[in-house]
């Protein structure tokens, strides 16, 4: 399974809170990535989200110095009564041992399942398809087909800074981000002294607000699209003209498939 625009990225994150929400008792799924970097943004995002739905989700990471005592730190953290568990990373353990620990982790199943607490295990593809080989007993029980994330450039973001990993990371062209980044900072000076000079709110939804949330939205931060127009979806709602009626649509799916509403 590939994915290949933003709806995919977030039903892959709906479909892991999902599996936490309605696999109350145990229950493995696979998770792939070949960045570490953007499953841990992944991870925080679902579990932000599986908090809305009143889940308490446990991430746990496993390292090399660890590899002899996977089965007691889970059922520790088993002891929690979390409503789930997230392995964040096995990729270094399976490497590490060449293999040989997805054996070891196979012959675990069964103190696995015991604990009564779905876990979700994160590898990079290869691992996944070399899981799926050497640990067939194990991987039959996945509750869901293998979630496959690439690097896409639709992180979820609380702030304007996350727009220099884009670039860094490569995520976004050295324009875009330009264009985008000096566009922001100008429309948020913009309403900021819009505030101060107290113009009408109508003025400022009208004029500012709305081309905003339409950069936060191109720039993925959806946290900063959703807050402002929520400040200003009096102004919006009830609008008879095109573009803000078509806002309206985007902001309300977007909260759909992000489950940040």
């Amino acid at each position: 399974m590939k994915d290949e625009g933003a709806n995919d990225f977030f039903d892959n994150i709906l479909k892991i809170v999902n599996f936490f929400k309605y696999k109350p008792e145990s229950g493995f799924l696979f998770c792939a990535c070949n960045n570490q970097r953007l499953i841990k943004e992944i991870n925080k995002q679902i579990i932000e989200n599986a908090k809305n739905h009143g889940l308490n989700i446990i991430e746990v990471y496993i390292s090399s110095d660890d590899s002899d005592n996977i089965l007691p730190i889970l059922r520790k953290a088993a002891q929690e009564s979390p409503d789930g568990i997230i392995i964040n990373n096995l990729d270094e353990l399976i490497l590490m041992s060449k293999g040989e620990f997805i054996t070891n982790i196979n012959m675990g199943r069964e103190i696995l399942i015991e604990m009564n607490v779905p876990m979700v295990f994160w590898m990079s593809e290869e691992n996944v398809s070399r899981f799926a080989n050497q640990a067939p007993d194990m991987f039959i029980r996945r509750d869901r087909s293998v979630v496959c994330f690439q690097d896409l450039s639709i992180l979820k973001s609380s702030s304007l800074e996350r727009l220099d990993d884009f670039y860094q990371l490569g995520f976004k062209d050295t324009e875009t981000y330009s264009n985008l980044s000096l566009k922001i900072k100008l429309l948020e000076k913009q309403i900021s002294e819009a505030k101060e000079k107290k113009y009408p709110e109508e003025r400022i939804a009208i004029e500012i607000a709305v081309d905003l949330i339409s950069l936060y939205l191109k720039a993925s931060l959806y946290h900063e699209a959703f807050r402002l127009f929520e400040a200003y979806q009096n102004f919006f709602l009830n609008s008879r003209n095109i573009k803000l009626i078509a806002l309206c649509a985007e902001i309300s799916y977007l909260k759909l498939v992000t489950g940040l509403a």
